[in-house]
């Protein structure tokens, strides 16, 4: 659930319905509108998301869901009218939601999902009715490079590298792991776990993890669970050792999971 402003106080749900508030915030009226990824604020106003099945649905009209595969996992990103009777603006594409924006000054909307980067025509946002989104290019996409210090207390994160690797061995190598490579340099180094499970005798398995997240400090968990105990319960719930047996290995001859 969700407050978002469309003009009154409007309390968005992810089932059901949705609630317009007065001057106290008690809810006043319902309308037939939710969003189960959230609300995506924008200068045009807020985004929601739901099945385009979903809103066909609730408004009764079967053209939200005209060209859409039934079988995939397609949402649609929509904006209400000033009166919150329908849609105005929407767009339909693939994938769980990520991340949803506006650029103003291009005057398009970009959703990022499970299956890629998308974005509107630009001045789409002055449009009402329908809108197509294009799979964008994240390659060709120039980014400015920010700078990233490490934190205060860390010091040489080269050297905190080191102790970390030290520090991942004395904690895991009991349950199985083998090494911990380091990969790269401070701020964008990963580290390359191995390790063996009881259950594939002769196999040796790697992970590859970040060292630091995007602001410099330590990307990875301290304390219970461990690096390995995570790796293991994450083996076990995305189809054990079975699935495992069933994956080819990949680089230097180790099962990638």
């Amino acid at each position: 659930m969700a407050i978002t402003d469309v003009g009154v106080p409007l309390v968005v749900t992810r089932q059901s319905s949705s609630y317009v508030l007065d001057e106290e915030l008690l809810p006043t009226y319902a309308v037939p509108f939710v969003s189960g990824f959230g609300v995506w604020p924008g200068q045009s106003g807020p985004w929601l998301v739901t099945r385009p099945s979903d809103l066909a649905y609730r408004t009764g009209d079967a053209s939200f869901t005209d060209g859409i595969d039934p079988h995939e996992k397609s949402y649609t990103y929509y904006r209400l009218d000033r009166h919150l009777r329908k849609p105005r603006t929407w767009v339909t594409t693939t994938g769980f939601t990520v991340g949803v924006a506006e650029t103003t000054a291009t005057g398009q909307l970009w959703v990022s999902t499970t299956d890629g980067l998308f974005a509107t025509a630009p001045g789409a946002l002055e449009q009402d009715g329908r809108l197509r989104f294009d799979e964008v290019d994240t390659a060709a996409i120039e980014l400015p490079v920010l700078p990233v210090t490490a934190p205060p207390g860390m010091g040489d994160p080269d050297v905190w590298a080191l102790a970390e690797r030290a520090r991942l061995l004395e904690e895991n190598t009991s349950l199985g792991m083998l090494d911990v490579e380091i990969d790269g340099w401070f701020p964008t180094a990963t580290i390359i776990v191995t390790f063996t499970l009881r259950g594939l005798p002769g196999r040796v398995c790697a992970r590859r993890y970040p060292l630091f997240d995007r602001d410099g400090g330590p990307a990875l968990w301290r304390g219970a669970p461990t690096l390995m105990e995570s790796i293991l319960l994450g083996i076990d719930e995305s189809g054990g050792l079975a699935r495992l047996r069933r994956t080819e290995p990949g680089a230097f001859g180790w099962i990638w999971v």
